[in-house]
């Protein structure tokens, strides 16, 4: 009897399911989200300088979105990050009404990718990008402030420098983690 050879890499058996590789890759950016959230409240430095967190979370967000291929990537983990928040400070107003401006700037992040993913993995072109998203913050800021009297300390003399401090951090963070996702491909090449 002549049974026909299979390969083990086209059988069934060893193929993932439709839906366990994007749920995998929704719950480790959740993962992500609810670490950023950890991080922004571990390393909460009250440096004065508006929109310093935005390094780090601009970073985490372009190597979230450049390693996912879900619609969304960058929207998932900002909702995450929105729960974390939620969670960790027992709904503090003050920090939720971050949630909303990082919101914001993961759905600009998610519609690039959807335009052209390839600029957003260049630092360069990561760098604007995330400098304008990132730069939103003051504004949803000053949006939030008129509609519901949210404190804004970082907008009491106008929005000429928050909106400079956001935008500079938010591209610093975009190009990190532009060049954090590069170097993460380059080890993974070289590695296979």
């Amino acid at each position: 009897m002549n049974l026909p050879i299979i390969n083990a890499s086209k059988s069934s058996a060893s193929k993932t399911s439709v839906l366990e590789r994007p749920l995998t890759q929704f719950l480790i950016l959740c993962g992500v989200g609810i670490a950023l959230g950890g991080i922004h409240q571990a390393w909460d430095f009250k440096l004065g300088l508006p929109g310093h967190f935005g390094l780090i979370w601009m970073a985490g967000l372009v190597c979230a979105r450049a390693g996912s291929n879900l619609r969304f990537a960058a929207v998932a983990t900002a909702a995450a990050y929105a729960g974390s928040m939620a969670a960790f400070t027992g709904g503090s107003v003050h920090t939720i009404g971050h949630a909303p401006a990082y919101l914001a700037a993961a759905i600009v992040l998610d519609a690039a990718w959807r335009l052209s993913p390839v600029l957003v993995r260049r630092p360069a072109f990561a760098g604007i990008l995330g400098g304008i998203a990132f730069g939103l913050k003051p504004l949803v800021f000053a949006a939030l402030a008129a509609i519901i009297d949210l404190k804004a300390g970082s907008l009491r003399n106008g929005l000429g420098f928050p909106l400079l401090t956001h935008f500079c951090f938010g591209a610093t963070g975009a190009v990190l983690g532009a060049l954090l996702w590069q170097s993460s491909q380059v080890l993974n090449k070289r590695d296979s």
